[in-house]
């Protein structure tokens, strides 16, 4: 796993639960990140952190940094759009 001392502290936006997004999340966590996390089936995500929020990022000035799964086409996602 890669941790990165550069998100400390970082709020940061992981969109998507798929493989890509379930290991931005744990490396995100692992650098001492705030992580944002959503998905539309949240509650099937496999990583029990009581620091992981799911929460949607609409609210993107309080995000310092997103992260989007492959798998999320962008052109049908309201979230990426808004940024």
């Amino acid at each position: 796993m890669i941790i990165n001392k550069k998100y400390q502290d970082k709020r940061v936006a992981v969109l998507g639960f798929g493989k890509t997004g379930l290991s931005i999340i744990k490396s995100m966590l692992a650098s001492g990140a705030k992580v944002f996390a959503y998905d539309d089936h949240h509650k099937e995500c496999p990583i029990n952190d009581n620091s992981l929020i799911f929460d949607s990022p609409v609210n993107h000035q309080n995000i310092d940094c997103l992260f989007v799964s492959p798998g999320i086409n962008p052109q049908n996602n309201n979230i990426i759009k808004s940024w």
